[in-house]
Parts: C-alpha cells; structure tokens; sequence
C-alpha cells in the first residue's frame, strides 16, 4: 500500500510517499550467510579467547539444554557454532532466527515544489511553472528484518519472500521542471 499526503501553501507544496507492507513473512539468507562467515550483528558475541583441547579460539557456551534436558555446559568455538547456524542445510532448511516479519513502512519520497505565480507568468505563453526537489528512497521508518525487506532476488512474486544478496533501492536527489502552455 501506498500514502502520499500532500501540503501547499501560497504555491510551496510539500509532498510525501510512503510505501508500506504490512503481514507476511521474508526468509533473510543474506544474514545467515553473514552469520556464517562471523560478520552479522548476530555473530558479534564470540564468547572467551582461551586454548581448548589445544586450540586457541573464541569459546561460548550456547544457552539450551542438551538431549537428556540438563543445561548445557559444553563450550564450542564461536566459528564452528555461527557457521552450522548460518549455512543452509538441505535436510533441515533454514533457522527461525532467520525469519523476520516482512511488514515495512518506508520513506519512499519527498518532493519540496513551488509554483511560479501566475502574475510573472501573464506575459509568457506559459500557463504554469514548478520547480520541485525530489529525493526518492529515503529511509525505512519500520522494519523488522536486518536486510531489505522490499527487494527479492528477481522479479517473481516467490523471491518477495526471500532476502537473497538483495541490494537497497539507490536513493536519488534530483531536480524537476514541470512547465505547462
């Protein structure tokens, strides 16, 4: 859905749209495979450097309990426990972690106008005159995934549920002439 309140006032308009999403779930695989390689926000815990068994790595002990339902206690590297949560397995798909709601509310433009009077334009064959700045993609004002929730990976209505590698919209400033005769 989209809303574009407009605002004028002795020919200065001010005009918004926001585009918004609201329901519907988006599988986020562009955070789990940061979660993978260790670069989310996710992954930012990395537990205690210390030597284990030998090894010299991160270690976390992983809130839960184990298969006989005791806390666990068993502590495993923070590489080895972010790369299984991240990485896509085929048998199990992907982690709840990874699914975010996919309701949005964005900022998708901003136009600031004004409109030549009609009085300098009497003498001209012109009948109006607005010059406008545009900015387009702003910012999202809501959203609930740490990706884009708006961009799939293609054009067909399944990648809408998928976060995949998608890069944000460019945001744009412009400049815009509107001239009428």
């Amino acid at each position: 859905m989209s809303v574009t309140p407009s605002l004028n006032y002795k020919g200065v308009s001010l005009t918004a749209m926001f585009d918004m999403r609201f329901g519907g779930d988006i599988v986020s695989v562009s955070e789990g495979m940061a979660t993978a390689v260790g670069t989310s926000e996710r992954s930012a815990y990395r537990g205690e450097y210390k030597e284990l068994n030998g090894v010299s790595d991160y270690y976390m002990v992983v809130p839960g309990v184990t298969a006989d339902g005791q806390v666990n206690t068993k502590e495993v590297s923070a590489q080895s426990y972010y790369s299984n949560i991240g990485l896509y397995k085929s048998q199990k798909g992907y982690a709840e972690m990874f699914i975010h709601s996919a309701s949005y509310i964005k900022l998708k433009e901003l136009a600031l106008g004004y409109s030549l009077p009609k009085s300098v334009l009497k003498k001209t064959p012109l009948t109006n005159v607005k010059l406008s700045f545009v900015a387009r993609n702003l910012c999202f004002l809501l959203k609930h995934t740490p990706g884009n929730p708006d961009g799939g990976y293609d054009t067909s209505m399944f990648s809408q549920a998928l976060d995949f590698a998608a890069v944000p919209y460019t945001r744009t400033l412009g400049f815009s002439v509107n001239v009428g005769f």
